[in-house]
């Protein structure tokens, strides 16, 4: 008998076999064993599953530019690179200005200055014009796209942060690529 042959024989052997344990499987079920188990409920509440009162998702602060009624205003969404007198206002729930501020951390506002790049951060705390409600402060800018992030605490409601984004025209040096590391 050749290989070719056997080999053959074999197969049809094993799938002889393999038939006839399935169809005995099949025939008596399942033998003792553990009962399946319960499918899992998982019950959250809005809160913990993070969304907001009002049906909404809360939002990371500095991403949206108006929150509960309040609005960033820049007094310029594109800026010239250098150090430059950089002016915004915040608008309250009635549209106005807001001028009356909690402090919060020893000042009334905190503003990130931050390349989208993250190649430039600044935390800076501007100073507020009471009878018009415009913040102005120095930033030292570079060509590229920019985040102002404002935190506050507007009197007597909670802390915001607000965000909007600033253009500064020129030619955008990319960052240094960062280091191969690795291990053996």
């Amino acid at each position: 008998m050749n290989a070719a042959v056997r080999v053959a024989g074999f197969v049809a052997g094993l799938a002889v076999v393999l038939g006839v344990s399935w169809a005995a499987g099949a025939a008596v079920g399942p033998v003792g064993g553990e009962p399946e188990p319960e499918p899992m409920v998982h019950e959250m509440s809005d809160a913990a599953a993070g969304a907001a009162e009002d049906g909404g998702q809360e939002l990371p602060g500095g991403l949206a530019v108006a929150q509960d009624g309040y609005r960033l205003v820049l007094g310029d969404a594109v800026m010239p690179a250098g150090t430059r007198r950089f002016a915004f206002t915040i608008l309250g729930p009635d549209g106005r200005p807001q001028t009356s501020y909690d402090v919060e951390h020893e000042k009334r506002l905190h503003l990130i200055v931050v390349r989208r790049d993250l190649t430039g951060f600044q935390h800076v705390h501007p100073e507020l014009d009471e009878a018009t409600g415009r913040w102005t402060t120095d930033v030292r800018l570079t060509p590229g796209a920019w985040r102002v992030m404002a935190d506050f605490v507007p009197a007597g409601a909670e802390d915001i942060t607000l965000g909007a984004d600033l253009e500064v025209p020129g030619d955008v040096a990319p960052p240094p690529a960062l280091p191969v590391r690795r291990t053996d």
